[in-house]
Order: structure tokens, then sequence, then C-alpha cells
């Protein structure tokens, strides 16, 4: 019986998020027991619907260490068999408590942007030899992006093509037959994106397009779904060409709405999923309508679209399509993702070995350099911080316990 704990920073909305809820599901249904450990938001009472157990809990992102003795209550009550991580900062507060209670773990790398690992090394000192501990010390890393294998073995120097399992960014498919509706005409444009600086290209252009397309049929509506730092300054530069619709915890339920929908990432397969015309937003402000002519090679990319060229006749294109043309391209499309973006064939479900630890050098210049804190919890309101001063020599100690014997004399000799 596998008995799995999630980390992730917070159930509210966001493409990590959403992908988790949906993983989460998928391993209740086979029959395992599924413990989610993130601060609490949108998706905590549906995750509980499901009958899954949560547990809040804020992951701290500073240059420090975290010896939780709240997280290691709750893998000891729930007799944890794998830990699954899928965010940064959970790293902090959870490799250091798997390894000492002998527990595989996988961390899940979400994100298309690239250089996201150079960026939590460059803002935190401490990733800068943690990240790649916990990297090698992983059971297995797994990637929504086939060609970030050759990103961790470049910079982690992992080669061992074991180490890695690819798996798409996927959807419970046998939720959204009610949703699925095959446009017959494009009067009303959804554009979906958390309105915030890393995305701001994108969105500018999404806008642009659809306006340009709204000049050539002024029945067309054209909303915004998303929330984020820069939405202030959105509804400033376009304070009536279109509607800011904020935030959904069921994205299904307004998408199906809409005939076009632009966006990036995962937004765009659910999109694909209910045979919506899509037309991929690249970060870096490239559009094009996905078709069976690119959709394979997008989604390579998860669908992130970095590697998608600017189609200067896409107005033409999506002007000139005939109903017959709408129903192909959604068809095709949707069969696509049936095929390889089920959640229900598409889910790491593997035997897990917990792994000889390496790496334990990076680790004690870590406790070393900085602070290791013991965080505990009194209650679900109250969260407090004690500094032990021998923590580092526990973490040393169950550390060098899983090491090789000659090592593990070198490094206790050097420490005296």
């Amino acid at each position: 019986m596998k008995n799995i704990l999630i980390c992730l920073e917070k159930l509210d909305i966001g493409g990590i998020e959403t992908s988790v809820l949906t993983q989460a599901e998928e391993y209740k249904r086979r029959g395992y027991n599924v413990i989610v450990v993130a601060s609490n938001g949108c998706y905590t009472e549906k995750l509980k619907k499901e009958k899954i157990k949560v547990y809040e809990y804020k992951y701290e992102l500073n240059e420090e260490l975290y010896f939780s003795s709240y997280l290691e209550k709750i893998i000891e009550k729930e007799k944890i068999t794998e830990i699954h991580i899928h965010q940064y900062p959970c790293l902090l507060h959870i490799v250091s408590l798997a390894i000492s209670h002998k527990i595989p773990y996988i961390i899940f790398s979400h994100s298309s942007v690239p250089g996201t690992n150079e960026w939590f090394m460059k803002n935190y000192n401490i990733f800068k030899l943690y990240l790649k501990f916990c990297f090698v010390n992983a059971s297995k890393i797994v990637l929504i992006r086939e060609q970030d294998k050759m990103i961790y073995k470049k910079l982690f120097s992992i080669h061992d093509d074991n180490k890695y399992y690819y798996m798409r960014n996927s959807l419970n498919l046998s939720k959204i037959g009610n949703y699925q509706k095959i446009p017959h005409q494009i009067n009303n444009i959804l554009i979906i994106g958390r309105i915030s600086e890393e995305k701001y290209k994108m969105l500018e252009k999404s806008i642009e397009f659809a306006l340009s397309l709204k000049n050539q049929n002024q029945n067309v509506n054209i909303d915004i779904l998303g929330d984020g730092s820069k939405l202030s300054e959105f509804k400033e530069k376009y304070p009536n060409e279109v509607n800011f619709k904020g935030k959904t915890d069921n994205v299904f339920s307004v998408m199906k709405n809409y005939d076009l929908v632009i966006g990036a990432d995962r937004c765009i397969i659910e999109a694909l999923a209910l045979k919506k015309l899509a037309v991929l937003a690249s970060y870096e402000g490239n559009l094009d309508l996905i078709s069976n002519k690119n959709i394979q090679f997008l989604s390579r990319d998860n669908f992130s679209g970095h590697k998608l060229e600017n189609n200067n006749d896409l107005i033409l294109e999506i002007n000139i399509l005939t109903n017959n043309d709408i129903n192909s391209i959604t068809e095709k499309n949707y069969k696509f993702i049936e095929k390889y973006y089920n959640i229900e064939k598409n889910i790491f479900d593997e035997k897990l070995e917990y792994p000889e630890i390496s790496n334990v050098e990076s680790l004690y210049k870590v406790i070393e350099m900085y602070k290791v804190r013991e965080k505990y919890k009194e209650n679900q309101f109250n969260i407090k911080y004690n500094c032990i001063r021998d923590l580092s020599d526990r973490i040393k100690e169950l550390i060098m316990e899983r090491i090789d014997n000659k090592i593990r004399g070198g490094k206790n000799e050097s420490k005296k």
C-alpha cells in the first residue's frame, strides 16, 4: 500500500496546483493513501471532498534549512512510503526528513520558464549548494518537458537516464464531457494567464491580437481570466476594450462559454480538451493557432511556446475558417489530448527504491553556512520557530548512517 505525501506551497489557483490536484485524485482512485501538505487555498475543500487528507503548513523560503517536528509527526502518523515534492521552497523543509526516515522522494520539474533553477540559485545562496544535493539524491526527477533532462545533466551532472521520468501535464478527461462545446463562430474570446511580470509580454500581445479580431468583427467580446501583481496596470492600459474576470477555481465552467482561447501551458491543454479553438501565446509574445500541423511539436515544450515563431497571417487564417474547418481542427486536437494527456494513462506510478546518499559534502556546507531551524506547530494558526544548537549534529548523524563507512569515518574525524 502506498502512502504518498505531496508537498507544494499553496492549494491556490495555478497550473502547478491544478496539476497536483489532478494527480492526487488519480492516486486516490487507484486506492493509494494520499496526504497533501500545503498552505490552505481554494483547492483545499476540493481535496477534502475527494477524501484526501490535507495538513496546513507554510513552507518558509529563507536562507535557512528547516527540520520540522510537525512534518515529522505527519510522516510517522501516516506511515509515509514516498514523498512527492512540487516546488523548490518545499525542499528546504522536507528533504532532510525524507533522508532521516529513509523515504524515497521525487522532485517534479513543472516550470516551462527558462532559467528557473538559475533564478533560485541567484536569489537564495543556500540553493547554490542545496539544490544539487536534493536533485542528486532524489529517487526520480519527473519532467513535463523531455528536453529538461539536458538541463539537469548539465547543471547537476546527473547523467543516469533512469533517474528521469517524462510525464505530460495531464487532465482527468472523465470530468470534462459536459463542458465540451465546439464553436461555430468566433464571438467570445478568452485570454488566460497570471497577470504578472513574467507573462506581461504574452498577455499584452494576446490582447492586441484579440483587439485586431474585434476591429474586423464588432460582435467580438474579449475577457481576461486571471489575477496577479500587474492587474491594475493592465486595467489602466485597457480600461474599456477588455473585461477582467478575476480568477476561478473551476476553469472548465468558465471556458465552456468561449469560442477561442488564448494562453499558454496547462490552460491550453484544458482548452483543447474542451474542443475550443486555441491560440498558443508564448512568454515572448509569439502567437499561432494550434492544429494538426503543429500540435505534436508544440506539445514537446508543454505548450509554453518558447520555440514558437509568430504567425503573421494568423488573423487572416482565423477569419477564413469555415464551420467544417473548425470542427476538423478541434476534433483532431481533442484526439491528440485524449491519446497523450489522459491522467488515467499518464501518471508516475512506479516502485521507488531508496537511493544511496551522495554529494553529502554540499549538505555539510549548507549546515555550516546557514541557519538550521527546528520548526514546529502548536496549533493550526500559531507557527513558532526554535533554534536548537545540536540540530546540525542530528541531521549529520542521521545522514551519515546512510553513506559509506569510509566516508562516515573521515567526516566524523574532521568534525571533532
